[in-house]
């Protein structure tokens, strides 16, 4: 997903200029989690609707939508927070 954000990921050299921390997001995590939270927020509004239309199987729906999307945020930021050798990274 998102594969050539891959060729916009900085060196130290050039984390170190700009004052980026190395611990920073990736930019393609940052449009990922961005993306994950408009679909969230899309959750949310179909969550209002199936309320106001009385649609039990559309509530449902949105609802395993909302918790499946908090989920893979939660997997984005905890491989964010793990040390490089364990993520797989040099």
């Amino acid at each position: 997903m998102l594969s050539w954000l891959r060729s916009l990921r900085l060196d130290a050299d050039v984390q170190v200029a700009l004052m980026i921390p190395s611990g920073a997001m990736r930019l393609e995590q940052v449009v990922e989690v961005g993306g994950l939270l408009g679909f969230t927020l899309s959750g949310a509004m179909f969550v209002l609707s199936a309320l106001r239309t009385g649609d039990v199987f559309a509530l449902a729906g949105s609802i395993i939508w909302i918790l499946s999307c908090i989920g893979w945020i939660a997997v984005i930021i905890r491989m964010h927070r793990l040390p490089a050798a364990e993520r797989g990274e040099e």
